[in-house]
């Protein structure tokens, strides 16, 4: 079981496959609270490549991510992305235990899972949370994690991500849009998000 299920990363900007996250695992933790948490960018930067096109401004960002979530019930926290938090995922996690959540999911990418082992205190992370893996491009756990990550298979949930969501990335987007070829973001982000990018 689970009473709160992070759905984090940088959503810049936000696209149908962030969104698939959050359906799939409401449909598999049906009484969970399902919240968004943007990073803040001048955190992630560190390690990520941040656009410097005003387009993808962090204020844009934001107002994609509202926009996309209007239609849902799910629930957006911008404590990392304003600076309340310092942005690991650690400290955000015993934000919310704090808040009063016991059983905390978080989500993540098959292609991401390795990457766990240079999270803040991940250790004592996987001791307090379940991760829900999303499988993409058909990639097993077994066959992408590590020995180090495999010790902790017990603490994932695994779950599938459609095929037409599977491939897309918000960089993709970025950079259709950078080569004006508005037309083709149209199936890979949400309406409202769409009509947005359309308006800049």
């Amino acid at each position: 079981m689970a009473d709160l299920i992070l759905v984090g990363g940088t959503f810049n900007p936000i696209t149908n496959a962030h969104i698939e996250l959050g359906e799939t695992a409401k449909r598999r933790f049906p009484n969970a609270c399902v919240t968004y948490v943007p990073s803040r960018l001048s955190y992630v930067s560190g390690f990520k490549e941040i656009t410097d096109n005003p387009v993808f401004s962090d204020e844009n960002r934001l107002k994609c991510i509202k926009l996309a979530l209007d239609s849902t019930d799910f629930h957006l926290n911008l404590s990392e992305a304003l600076g309340f938090l310092t942005g690991t995922t650690f400290d955000t996690v015993n934000y919310f235990k704090k808040l009063g959540y016991k059983d905390i999911c978080i989500t993540i990418g098959t292609d991401k899972v390795n990457e766990l082992l240079k999270w803040h205190r991940y250790q004592e992370l996987l001791s307090m949370v379940k991760i829900i893996m999303f499988n993409r491009y058909g990639q097993s756990f077994d066959e992408v994690a590590c020995d180090e990550i495999k010790a902790y298979k017990d603490r994932f949930i695994f779950e599938n991500i459609s095929p037409q969501n599977e491939e897309i990335s918000s960089s993709q987007i970025r950079e259709l849009y950078k080569e004006k070829r508005l037309p083709e973001i149209r199936s890979l982000v949400p309406a409202k998000v769409y009509e947005f990018l359309s308006s800049l």
